[in-house]
Protein backbone atom coordinates (compact mmCIF):
# COMPACT_ATOMS: atom_id res chain seq x y z
CA UNK A 1 0.00 0.00 0.00
CA UNK A 2 1.38 3.59 -0.79
CA UNK A 3 2.20 5.18 2.77
CA UNK A 4 1.47 8.95 1.69
CA UNK A 5 -2.08 7.65 0.92
CA UNK A 6 -4.79 9.83 2.51
CA UNK A 7 -7.01 7.67 4.94
CA UNK A 8 -9.83 9.63 3.57
CA UNK A 9 -11.15 11.79 0.25
CA UNK A 10 -13.96 14.29 0.33
CA UNK A 11 -16.09 14.35 -2.76
CA UNK A 12 -17.76 17.17 -2.58
CA UNK A 13 -20.60 17.78 -5.74
CA UNK A 14 -21.61 20.79 -6.50
CA UNK A 15 -24.95 21.54 -9.00
CA UNK A 16 -25.27 25.16 -9.06
CA UNK A 17 -24.65 25.71 -5.29
CA UNK A 18 -23.15 29.33 -5.56
CA UNK A 19 -25.09 30.28 -2.09
CA UNK A 20 -23.47 27.53 -0.18
CA UNK A 21 -20.68 25.86 -1.34
CA UNK A 22 -18.20 28.55 0.33
CA UNK A 23 -20.07 27.45 3.52
CA UNK A 24 -19.67 24.00 3.24
CA UNK A 25 -16.02 24.17 2.21
CA UNK A 26 -15.28 27.04 5.21
CA UNK A 27 -17.03 24.26 7.44
CA UNK A 28 -14.87 21.59 6.14
CA UNK A 29 -11.49 22.32 5.51
CA UNK A 30 -10.26 22.98 8.80
CA UNK A 31 -11.18 19.57 9.38
CA UNK A 32 -9.57 18.36 6.22
CA UNK A 33 -6.62 19.77 7.65
CA UNK A 34 -6.84 18.08 11.11
CA UNK A 35 -7.31 14.74 9.11
CA UNK A 36 -4.98 15.32 6.72
CA UNK A 37 -8.17 14.25 4.05
CA UNK A 38 -8.06 15.14 0.22
CA UNK A 39 -10.12 17.30 -0.87
CA UNK A 40 -12.13 17.35 -4.07
CA UNK A 41 -15.13 19.22 -5.25
CA UNK A 42 -16.56 18.00 -8.44
CA UNK A 43 -18.60 21.00 -10.59
CA UNK A 44 -21.53 20.67 -13.17
CA UNK A 45 -23.00 24.37 -12.54
CA UNK A 46 -23.59 26.91 -14.99
CA UNK A 47 -23.88 29.82 -11.80
CA UNK A 48 -20.29 30.31 -11.19
CA UNK A 49 -20.63 28.14 -8.69
CA UNK A 50 -16.80 26.54 -10.19
CA UNK A 51 -15.30 29.81 -10.70
CA UNK A 52 -15.74 30.80 -6.84
CA UNK A 53 -14.05 27.58 -5.39
CA UNK A 54 -11.18 28.07 -8.37
CA UNK A 55 -10.81 31.65 -6.47
CA UNK A 56 -11.58 31.59 -2.91
CA UNK A 57 -10.56 27.87 -2.41
CA UNK A 58 -7.31 27.10 -4.48
CA UNK A 59 -6.24 24.16 -2.04
CA UNK A 60 -9.05 22.24 -3.22
CA UNK A 61 -8.81 20.06 -6.20
CA UNK A 62 -11.53 21.07 -8.78
CA UNK A 63 -12.65 18.91 -11.77
CA UNK A 64 -15.37 20.67 -13.59
CA UNK A 65 -18.12 18.80 -15.94
CA UNK A 66 -20.77 19.05 -17.78
CA UNK A 67 -23.40 21.24 -16.41
CA UNK A 68 -26.38 18.47 -17.50
CA UNK A 69 -24.82 16.00 -15.44
CA UNK A 70 -26.26 15.02 -12.15
CA UNK A 71 -24.92 14.13 -8.89
CA UNK A 72 -24.20 11.15 -8.95
CA UNK A 73 -22.37 11.64 -12.39
CA UNK A 74 -20.26 14.30 -10.30
CA UNK A 75 -19.61 12.01 -7.26
CA UNK A 76 -18.90 9.28 -10.15
CA UNK A 77 -15.83 12.02 -11.39
CA UNK A 78 -14.92 12.05 -8.22
CA UNK A 79 -14.29 9.23 -6.97
CA UNK A 80 -12.41 7.99 -10.29
CA UNK A 81 -9.52 10.71 -9.08
CA UNK A 82 -9.65 9.62 -5.49
CA UNK A 83 -6.89 8.10 -3.34
CA UNK A 84 -8.04 7.27 -0.09
CA UNK A 85 -8.87 4.45 1.37
CA UNK A 86 -11.97 5.65 2.64
CA UNK A 87 -14.28 7.94 0.32
CA UNK A 88 -16.61 9.97 1.85
CA UNK A 89 -19.51 11.78 -0.11
CA UNK A 90 -21.60 14.85 0.17
CA UNK A 91 -22.97 18.27 -2.14
CA UNK A 92 -22.19 21.47 -1.71
CA UNK A 93 -26.08 21.91 -0.49
CA UNK A 94 -24.87 20.33 2.61
CA UNK A 95 -23.02 22.09 5.74
CA UNK A 96 -21.41 19.49 7.36
CA UNK A 97 -21.30 19.25 11.94
CA UNK A 98 -18.14 20.74 13.52
CA UNK A 99 -17.16 17.12 13.82
CA UNK A 100 -18.24 15.56 10.78
CA UNK A 101 -14.93 14.04 9.71
CA UNK A 102 -14.07 13.27 13.06
CA UNK A 103 -17.33 11.21 13.62
CA UNK A 104 -16.79 9.29 10.32
CA UNK A 105 -12.75 8.60 11.31
CA UNK A 106 -14.19 7.06 15.05
CA UNK A 107 -16.98 5.15 13.10
CA UNK A 108 -15.45 4.50 10.25
CA UNK A 109 -15.94 2.05 7.88
CA UNK A 110 -14.00 -1.03 8.34
CA UNK A 111 -14.03 -5.26 8.21
CA UNK A 112 -17.35 -6.30 7.08
CA UNK A 113 -18.90 -2.74 7.23
CA UNK A 114 -18.87 -1.22 4.16
CA UNK A 115 -20.33 1.96 4.38
CA UNK A 116 -21.95 4.62 6.86
CA UNK A 117 -23.89 7.23 7.10
CA UNK A 118 -26.09 9.50 9.41
CA UNK A 119 -28.96 11.99 9.96
CA UNK A 120 -29.43 15.21 8.00
CA UNK A 121 -30.59 17.98 9.74
CA UNK A 122 -33.51 20.32 8.10
CA UNK A 123 -32.54 24.05 6.79
CA UNK A 124 -31.85 26.36 10.12
CA UNK A 125 -34.81 29.17 8.33
CA UNK A 126 -38.43 29.14 7.89
CA UNK A 127 -38.44 29.01 4.21
CA UNK A 128 -40.79 27.00 2.59
CA UNK A 129 -39.25 25.69 -0.37
CA UNK A 130 -36.38 24.86 1.33
CA UNK A 131 -38.25 22.49 3.67
CA UNK A 132 -40.08 21.06 0.55
CA UNK A 133 -37.04 19.85 -1.17
CA UNK A 134 -35.47 18.75 2.67
CA UNK A 135 -38.53 16.22 2.89
CA UNK A 136 -38.71 15.41 -0.29
CA UNK A 137 -35.28 13.83 -0.55
CA UNK A 138 -34.19 12.91 3.15
CA UNK A 139 -37.50 11.82 5.03
CA UNK A 140 -36.28 8.78 5.62
CA UNK A 141 -32.62 9.91 7.02
CA UNK A 142 -34.33 12.53 9.53
CA UNK A 143 -32.21 13.09 12.57
CA UNK A 144 -33.43 11.22 15.49
CA UNK A 145 -35.36 13.09 18.09
CA UNK A 146 -33.67 11.62 21.05
CA UNK A 147 -30.63 9.46 22.16
CA UNK A 148 -30.41 6.74 18.82
CA UNK A 149 -27.57 3.85 18.54
CA UNK A 150 -25.46 2.92 15.64
CA UNK A 151 -27.24 -0.03 13.91
CA UNK A 152 -27.38 -1.80 10.34
CA UNK A 153 -29.15 -0.29 8.00
CA UNK A 154 -30.89 -1.16 3.91
CA UNK A 155 -29.61 2.49 2.46
CA UNK A 156 -27.38 5.55 4.23
CA UNK A 157 -28.48 8.77 2.43
CA UNK A 158 -25.56 9.93 -0.01
CA UNK A 159 -24.71 13.00 0.71
CA UNK A 160 -23.73 12.13 3.88
CA UNK A 161 -21.73 8.41 3.52
CA UNK A 162 -18.83 6.64 3.70
CA UNK A 163 -17.62 4.23 2.06
CA UNK A 164 -14.14 2.23 1.96
CA UNK A 165 -12.60 2.26 -1.55
CA UNK A 166 -12.28 -1.50 -1.29
CA UNK A 167 -15.48 -2.30 -1.24
CA UNK A 168 -16.82 0.11 -3.90
CA UNK A 169 -14.11 -0.98 -6.15
CA UNK A 170 -15.81 -4.15 -5.62
CA UNK A 171 -19.38 -2.52 -7.25
CA UNK A 172 -17.45 -0.79 -10.64
CA UNK A 173 -20.22 -2.24 -13.14
CA UNK A 174 -23.21 -1.06 -10.72
CA UNK A 175 -21.59 2.60 -11.04
CA UNK A 176 -21.38 2.60 -15.22
CA UNK A 177 -23.68 4.92 -15.03
CA UNK A 178 -22.49 7.48 -12.15
CA UNK A 179 -22.19 6.45 -8.70
CA UNK A 180 -26.18 6.00 -7.68
CA UNK A 181 -25.92 4.93 -4.29
CA UNK A 182 -29.25 3.30 -3.92
CA UNK A 183 -27.71 0.75 -7.02
CA UNK A 184 -24.33 0.48 -5.27
CA UNK A 185 -25.81 -0.51 -2.05
CA UNK A 186 -27.57 -3.17 -3.71
CA UNK A 187 -24.55 -4.35 -4.91
CA UNK A 188 -22.71 -4.40 -1.55
CA UNK A 189 -25.80 -5.92 -0.28
CA UNK A 190 -25.21 -9.07 -2.82
CA UNK A 191 -21.94 -9.44 -1.68
CA UNK A 192 -22.75 -10.05 1.98
CA UNK A 193 -21.55 -6.63 3.38
CA UNK A 194 -23.39 -4.62 5.37
CA UNK A 195 -24.24 -0.45 5.71
CA UNK A 196 -24.55 1.44 9.42
CA UNK A 197 -26.66 4.20 10.51
CA UNK A 198 -24.33 6.35 12.54
CA UNK A 199 -25.97 8.81 14.47
CA UNK A 200 -23.05 11.16 15.28
CA UNK A 201 -21.77 11.61 11.57
CA UNK A 202 -24.01 14.62 10.46
CA UNK A 203 -24.60 17.46 7.98
CA UNK A 204 -27.36 20.17 7.76
CA UNK A 205 -28.94 20.85 4.71
CA UNK A 206 -29.02 24.05 3.10
CA UNK A 207 -31.31 26.55 1.18
CA UNK A 208 -32.63 25.87 -2.41
CA UNK A 209 -31.74 28.40 -5.01
CA UNK A 210 -35.08 28.04 -7.52
CA UNK A 211 -37.67 25.88 -6.72
CA UNK A 212 -38.29 25.37 -10.88
CA UNK A 213 -34.47 23.99 -11.20
CA UNK A 214 -35.15 21.57 -7.64
CA UNK A 215 -37.89 20.41 -9.63
CA UNK A 216 -36.16 19.69 -12.76
CA UNK A 217 -33.82 17.72 -11.01
CA UNK A 218 -36.31 15.35 -8.84
CA UNK A 219 -37.61 15.01 -12.42
CA UNK A 220 -34.81 13.97 -13.66
CA UNK A 221 -34.06 11.72 -11.02
CA UNK A 222 -37.17 9.94 -10.98
CA UNK A 223 -36.71 9.38 -14.79
CA UNK A 224 -33.48 7.27 -13.82
CA UNK A 225 -35.14 5.28 -10.77
CA UNK A 226 -37.52 4.03 -13.26
CA UNK A 227 -35.11 3.20 -15.85
CA UNK A 228 -32.78 1.18 -13.44
CA UNK A 229 -36.14 -0.35 -11.52
CA UNK A 230 -35.75 -4.50 -11.27
CA UNK A 231 -38.47 -6.17 -13.24
CA UNK A 232 -39.04 -3.71 -15.82
CA UNK A 233 -40.74 -6.23 -18.34
CA UNK A 234 -43.37 -4.00 -21.08
CA UNK A 235 -46.10 -5.53 -18.94
CA UNK A 236 -44.45 -3.86 -15.76
CA UNK A 237 -43.76 -0.76 -16.99
CA UNK A 238 -47.14 -0.19 -18.17
CA UNK A 239 -48.52 -0.81 -14.90
CA UNK A 240 -46.53 1.51 -13.19
CA UNK A 241 -46.95 4.56 -15.82
CA UNK A 242 -51.14 3.52 -15.35
CA UNK A 243 -50.44 3.78 -11.63
CA UNK A 244 -48.32 7.18 -11.84
CA UNK A 245 -51.27 9.41 -10.88
CA UNK A 246 -51.13 7.51 -7.35
CA UNK A 247 -47.60 8.65 -6.60
CA UNK A 248 -47.78 11.86 -5.33
CA UNK A 249 -50.41 11.34 -2.22
CA UNK A 250 -48.58 7.59 -1.42
CA UNK A 251 -45.30 9.66 -1.09
CA UNK A 252 -46.20 12.31 0.80
CA UNK A 253 -48.28 10.13 3.02
CA UNK A 254 -44.78 8.24 3.96
CA UNK A 255 -43.20 11.26 4.48
CA UNK A 256 -46.19 12.80 6.57
CA UNK A 257 -45.78 9.67 8.70
CA UNK A 258 -41.98 10.17 9.24
CA UNK A 259 -42.31 13.19 10.60
CA UNK A 260 -45.25 12.46 12.83
CA UNK A 261 -42.94 9.56 14.21
CA UNK A 262 -39.64 11.18 14.55
CA UNK A 263 -39.93 14.50 14.62
CA UNK A 264 -43.21 15.79 14.99
CA UNK A 265 -42.01 19.02 16.31
CA UNK A 266 -41.68 19.83 12.48
CA UNK A 267 -45.21 19.48 11.52
CA UNK A 268 -45.48 23.12 11.16
CA UNK A 269 -42.62 23.11 8.52
CA UNK A 270 -44.28 20.50 6.46
CA UNK A 271 -47.49 22.07 6.68
CA UNK A 272 -46.39 25.42 5.33
CA UNK A 273 -44.13 23.54 2.75
CA UNK A 274 -46.95 21.55 1.37
CA UNK A 275 -47.55 23.21 -1.76
CA UNK A 276 -43.62 23.51 -2.54
CA UNK A 277 -43.52 20.13 -1.65
CA UNK A 278 -46.49 18.64 -3.60
CA UNK A 279 -44.98 20.23 -6.79
CA UNK A 280 -41.65 18.83 -6.37
CA UNK A 281 -43.46 15.52 -5.95
CA UNK A 282 -45.38 15.99 -9.03
CA UNK A 283 -41.88 16.71 -10.75
CA UNK A 284 -41.02 13.24 -9.70
CA UNK A 285 -43.82 11.54 -10.41
CA UNK A 286 -43.68 12.98 -14.04
CA UNK A 287 -40.01 11.75 -14.10
CA UNK A 288 -41.01 8.69 -12.74
CA UNK A 289 -43.57 7.61 -15.91
CA UNK A 290 -41.79 9.13 -18.51
CA UNK A 291 -38.90 6.83 -18.12
CA UNK A 292 -41.11 3.68 -18.27
CA UNK A 293 -42.27 5.18 -21.00
CA UNK A 294 -38.84 6.10 -22.47
CA UNK A 295 -36.56 3.28 -21.44
CA UNK A 296 -33.70 5.57 -20.80
CA UNK A 297 -31.85 7.66 -18.42
CA UNK A 298 -31.81 11.80 -18.35
CA UNK A 299 -28.06 11.83 -18.67
CA UNK A 300 -25.71 9.63 -20.21
CA UNK A 301 -21.65 10.53 -19.04
CA UNK A 302 -19.44 11.17 -22.21
CA UNK A 303 -16.55 8.45 -21.88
Amino acid sequence: MNENRPILSVIVAGQNAWATAGDCLAALLPQAAAANAEMIFVDGSNDGTADLVATSYPQVKLLRCDAQALVPHLWKAGLDQASGQVVVFTIAQCIPAPNWLAAILAAGPAGEVAGIGGPIDGPAGRRARDWALYFARYSAFLPPGGEAAARPIQDVPGDNAAYQRAALESCQAAMAGGFWETLVHVCLRRQGQTLRWEPAVRVRFGPVDSLARAASIRRRHGQHYAVTRPGNTLGRRLVRILASPLLPPLLLARIAGRVRRQRPEWTPHLLRALPALLFLLLAWTVGEASGYLLGRPPYTPRP
